[in-house]
């Protein structure tokens, strides 16, 4: 009797070691296809944010290119890469590398976007600013096109075109040789950031940036059952 309960747990202590080693290659396969997902995931937040940050850059003013350069991806959490630089038009590899860690992943927000402008509320029209021309032409709007004229407020897009009226004084004072008063200068549209926002352009934006992310181009993660098969061929 002594001997048959060792050859019992002897043989049931094999078995176990046997499925413990099959769950083992198993767990780890599917490991492999999690991590595989998880980095799938961080790419398409870096490309979404490289896309948002294009769209930003313009829809925003453009005078002399430097606003549009300042966008800039920071990561929240931790273990990412340090924040970067870049300029318009921007690429995924102007956004840090992200964690791939499962708690990173698993965060609500792992990116924001800002402009480091100094004077950046201002071109983002939540701070008033006072228009000072640089003396040199503006580079353009690029969505509404460069309106010149009157300004009517202390925003910077609060710009009217000027009259018809107001347009032959100044041409009939610059014939005379007389001083004319500068013309105020916008190149984007009256609180075109917070209309961004709204308009559901940024959902649309990750949706996108997702979509390749997980697309066959991008040889998405197969599942465990597909693991297996290919081991087989």
């Amino acid at each position: 009797m002594t001997r048959q309960r060792r050859s019992f747990g002897s043989a049931s202590s094999q078995l176990g070691k046997r499925r413990a080693g099959q769950t083992a290659i198993k767990n780890s396969i599917s490991a492999k296809v999690g991590q595989d997902i998880r980095k799938r995931l961080n790419l398409g937040a870096r490309r979404a944010a490289a896309e948002i940050m294009n769209r930003l850059a313009e829809k925003g003013p453009a005078y002399s290119g430097k606003f549009r350069d300042q966008w800039r991806a920071i990561p929240v959490g931790s273990g990412a890469g340090a924040a970067k630089g870049g300029r318009y038009p921007y690429e995924t590899s102007d956004v840090p590398d992200l964690s791939t860690s499962l708690k990173e992943v698993k965060r609500a927000k792992v990116l924001t976007i800002e402009n480091v402008a100094e004077y950046a509320a201002i071109a983002l029209d939540l701070e008033e600013g006072v228009f000072i021309n640089p003396g040199f032409e503006p580079e353009g709007g690029i969505e509404s096109g460069v309106i010149r004229g009157r300004r009517y407020g202390a925003f910077r897009g609060q710009v009217r075109p000027f009259t018809a009226e107001e347009s032959q004084k100044m041409e009939d004072a610059a014939i005379r040789g007389e001083s004319t008063r500068a013309s105020n200068i916008s190149t984007a549209e009256l609180n075109w950031y917070t209309n961004f926002v709204r308009s559901g352009e940024v959902d649309k934006e990750v949706e996108r940036a997702f979509k390749f992310a997980f697309s066959p181009s991008s040889s998405p993660a197969p599942d465990y059952n597909t693991v297996m098969q290919n081991r087989k061929q």
